[in-house]
């Protein structure tokens, strides 16, 4: 499942590519309904169900109920469900059969972490294994009418000569004792799988920690592993380096 931390995107994978998808095809909810209401449309929560079939939880703020789900009905494999009004905001369950870029990114083995829809301005941000994103991408893009890249950051073709026992032995020699017991714990408990199996605040209460602690904990684990496996230069590549993934090939195909 997606987590989105009292509002903010759940962290990306380390080693992962993360991109940025423009969706501009009305006939996902997210993007159509946002345009008809003048409303904004936030990803809470995603569940798969099983046979390609996903409860997609939104917080849409500033729209008229029934009429989202007017809007929702008409959008082919989308059961729209109001699950509490709170002011302003409402929290809509749309469990969905395909024909959605949310599932196809989770079918192909993509992350989704951001899916917005504001005023008719439909944004995706997802997380790929560095080594398929380069053909998930472009078949997401050829698959999916009204979705095109509009940034990336990370490195695709993750490194080959990288291998398990060598991100361990970093992990002993560059992380503290304290780093280590959060690194494990946020794996073991599944933190960083898709769908994701515990969110911050599960593991943070597993180690007996705030949840802002952890966050920064996690952080800087990130940071030291990145560094030791791939250069002083890795963490501002994957923070801060965004550009049109045609500048990689992606869109063109060459």
């Amino acid at each position: 499942m997606t987590d989105q931390r009292d509002g903010n995107s759940p962290q990306s994978v380390p080693g992962s590519v993360s991109v940025e998808f423009r969706v501009e095809n009305e006939s996902y909810p997210f993007v159509g309904a946002s345009a008809e209401e003048s409303c904004t449309f936030e990803l809470e929560e995603m569940i798969p169900r099983g046979d390609g079939v996903y409860s997609e939880f939104f917080r849409v703020k500033d729209a008229d109920t029934d009429r989202i789900l007017e809007l929702a009905e008409e959008a082919p494999q989308v059961e729209p469900t109001l699950l509490r009004e709170e002011g302003d905001e409402s929290l809509f369950e749309f469990e969905v059969a395909g024909g959605c870029i949310a599932v196809s990114i989770a079918e192909e083995g993509g992350r989704p972490r951001v899916v917005r829809g504001d005023d008719g301005d439909g944004s995706v941000i997802a997380d790929f294994p560095s080594e398929s994103a380069r053909d998930v991408v472009r078949k997401l893009v050829d698959d999916n009418d009204g979705v095109e890249v509009d940034s990336h950051s990370g490195s695709f073709d993750a490194p080959e000569d990288i291998s398990e026992s060598t991100i361990v032995e970093a992990a002993h020699d560059t992380l503290t004792t304290r780093q280590r017991g959060a690194l494990m714990t946020a794996l073991s408990e599944g933190f960083y799988e898709w769908p994701q199996q515990a969110t911050l605040a599960d593991v943070a209460d597993t180690l007996g920690i705030d949840a802002d602690a952890l966050d920064q904990r996690l952080h800087n684990c990130e940071q030291e592993l990145l560094s030791t496996l791939f250069g002083d230069g890795a963490l501002d590549d994957l923070e801060n380096r965004t550009q049109p993934l045609a500048d990689a090939d992606v869109a063109t195909g060459e």
